[in-house]
């Protein structure tokens, strides 16, 4: 069975010492002490691991302090699964691309092993969803060549070098779809 985590945030009560966090797969009995962090906690969430698409029963008991007697509330949700990662292709049809590191959003793409060598394609993964940056850091031996992406709504966004070298190219605002995919690739000439 596949597992999420879920955090789940309170205002604590004035003069508390702390909140026992407990759960529990709604409508079973009993109730579970949640062990993952230090249990009650002084902090305003708690973050649990749970299985997916399951409704759970949560109860929050405030520990009392001198101005805090205990009380109790309870709630329900339902975990749900993340969305599905974009998927991230890389093709270097110049043949004098190595490709160092891609990111979106700031994160490195998983799933592919860099360097990427010349002439390569390759795929790989993001969470990384919405109107994200997309930088390539790369290095080529030619000055005549561009880099390409492709956005989840089929938008293409290009760039020239017009020098050999190490280069990073950022390419902003590009549309990152869950589930969709982005296409980058290297080619030979300017963009057309």
């Amino acid at each position: 069975m596949s597992t999420t985590t879920v955090t789940i945030n309170w205002t604590p009560a004035p003069g508390s010492l702390g909140v026992l966090v407990q759960y529990r797969v709604q409508g079973t009995t009993p109730w579970i002490t949640a062990t993952g962090a230090p249990n009650p906690t002084v902090y305003p969430y708690y973050t649990l691991t749970v299985l997916y698409d399951t409704y759970y029963d949560v109860m929050l008991t405030a520990q009392g302090g001198a101005t805090c007697s205990p009380s109790s509330v309870t709630f329900q949700f339902l975990s749900t699964p993340p969305p599905p990662p974009a998927i991230v292709t890389f093709r270097d049809t110049s043949g004098v691309v190595t490709v160092t590191n891609i990111t979106i959003g700031g994160v490195s793409v998983s799933g592919i092993t860099f360097p990427i060598a010349p002439s390569s394609s390759v795929s790989g993964t993001t969470p990384s969803i919405g109107s994200e940056t997309i930088a390539v850091t790369f290095s080529s031996t030619s000055s005549d060549i561009n880099i390409a992406v492709t956005d989840s709504l089929g938008t293409v966004s290009c760039q020239d070098i017009t020098s050999s070298g190490t280069h990073t190219l950022t390419f902003s605002s590009e549309t990152v779809n869950s589930g969709g995919t982005i296409s980058i690739v290297s080619s030979v000439g300017p963009c057309t």
